[in-house]
């Protein structure tokens, strides 16, 4: 689904407020992906720091 100007507004806002991106994602009903890939676009995270969250999320699933 497309992002609105209104969403937007609300996604940055509560995320500068301190809300953790797995809680944005749930208000949003999108993808922690998604929700970085905005976070990206609208400079508030670097590409390293979303690709480097889902590596850390990815390896506390795996099984040794």
């Amino acid at each position: 689904k497309t992002w609105t100007v209104d969403e937007d507004d609300r996604l940055l806002a509560a995320f500068d407020g301190g809300t953790a991106v797995e809680q944005l994602a749930v208000a949003h009903e999108r993808t922690r992906a998604g929700i970085e890939a905005r976070l990206v676009k609208h400079g508030r995270l670097e590409a390293e720091q979303a690709s480097a969250a889902r590596m850390r999320c990815r390896s506390t699933f795996t099984t040794r």
